[in-house]
């Protein structure tokens, strides 16, 4: 039962940063000067680090809901 409430907490947390992340991915802007662009590069740069490290706990999740790890 602790696994499975863990799992529902972990779960919760991934969800609310992707959905967090969502305006981010979703957006269209273009940047409309060299500086505009530069913020841009530098917000997806951040991003890409940010998404690296969610990427152990991701699997992590899909490992316990493939291999039927959690239990209910």
């Amino acid at each position: 039962m602790l696994e499975v409430c863990q799992f529902s907490r972990d779960a919760g947390v991934a969800e609310a940063w992707l959905l967090g992340q969502e305006p981010y991915l979703g957006g269209r802007e273009m940047g409309q000067s060299v500086d505009d662009v530069e913020k841009l590069i530098k917000r997806h740069e951040a991003f890409e680090k940010s998404a690296a490290t969610w990427e152990e706990r991701f699997s992590a999740l899909e490992r316990l809901t493939t291999v039927g790890g959690v239990e209910g």
